[in-house]
């Protein structure tokens, strides 16, 4: 478990050190929203790999996600995911299902990938098995625009985030692929 959380972490911190040696505007200056492409509304879906801590199986983990900018840099959102927990290749059948509200910082500026990153923090019920926990995730992230369609972007990215519980239920450490769509 304290790999998994080390590697979300390096992660994060690998975002963050690279973002610094950046040009200005990295960190984008806070400032109202002024017009609605600055919104950043979305709603994407992904798909990925649950690895729950405590003998439990990997699994495919999938689930959608809303959001958007309220306040430049800082994006809110929710997002809701399922998999399943089976242990020791028996099938226990139980399933977990998560609804977190998001909060999480935007990059910006000029270096691909760098620009179109976040990190952030995920809270929210947490569903395993009939066991209601409350989960704590941090996450971080990418969404690099692929098309435009009509004025609107398609993006494809990637996220990764651990998913700390408050029962006896396993953390997780959870890895997918993101596609969003850009209102």
């Amino acid at each position: 478990m304290m790999k998994k959380t080390l590697l979300c972490l390096l992660a994060t911190s690998a975002f963050s050190a690279y973002a610094q040696e950046a040009t200005v505007g990295t960190f984008p200056e806070p400032k109202e929203v002024s017009n609605r492409s600055e919104q950043k509304v979305h709603m994407g879906l992904n798909l990925g790999v649950n690895n729950p801590a405590g003998g439990y199986d990997t699994s495919l983990g999938m689930g959608v996600d809303v959001g958007y900018q309220p306040y430049i840099p800082y994006g809110v959102g929710a997002e809701i995911f399922t998999a399943d927990m089976d242990r020791n290749n028996v099938n226990n059948d139980d399933q977990r299902t998560a609804a977190l509200a998001r909060g999480t910082y935007n990059f910006g500026g000029e270096i691909p990938v760098i620009r179109h990153s976040f990190v952030g923090v995920g809270v929210g019920p947490v569903l395993t098995g009939g066991i209601i926990d409350i989960g704590f995730a941090p996450l971080t992230g990418f969404d690099i625009p692929v098309a435009d369609l009509n004025g609107s972007a398609l993006t494809l990215g990637a996220n990764i985030k651990y998913l700390y519980t408050t029962s006896e239920t396993a953390d997780a450490f959870m890895t997918s692929a993101a596609v969003k769509y850009w209102y």
